[in-house]
């Protein structure tokens, strides 16, 4: 249930996720551009990288705790470790939307052209995530 390989590699790519965030929030600083829609872009970039942080640093500390608990978990832990897991759960969740809406937004930073662009990029990721999270089911 609790797979200490799969929560490392959950931080390795959270983690990342939250650099590349990060990373375009201060380019886009770096432009100096006070328009409403680049600002909204780095607020937006900002609110992946708090979740994303949040779900980095969670995902390690259930990691810690399971190694800490060692195999077999104890009947007790798991409960309280499944409520931790629905929070790094939900946190990834909505860092990744936040993410995929920065980079949708981002393009309308530089020109409509590519504004358009990376908005149906964004709308085409958000169907086929959707459509994916359907064929698993809510697990």
């Amino acid at each position: 249930m609790f797979n200490p390989t799969i929560l490392q590699e959950k931080a390795l790519y959270t983690s990342l996720l939250l650099g590349f965030a990060v990373s375009i929030a201060v380019a886009l600083i770096a432009l100096r551009d006070k328009r409403r829609i680049a600002t909204g872009t780095i607020v937006i970039f900002m609110i992946a990288a708090f979740f994303l942080f949040i779900d980095t640093f969670s995902s390690m500390r259930l990691l810690i705790e399971v190694q800490r608990l060692g195999e077999p978990l104890p009947p007790e832990a798991v409960a309280r470790l499944a409520r931790a897991a629905s929070t790094v759960r939900d946190c990834d969740t909505l860092g990744m939307a936040a993410l995929v809406l920065g980079i949708g937004l981002s393009g309308w930073v530089h020109s409509r052209l590519v504004g358009i662009l990376t908005t149906l990029g964004a709308l085409v990721t958000v169907a086929l995530v959707l459509r994916f999270a359907l064929i698993l089911g809510a697990g």
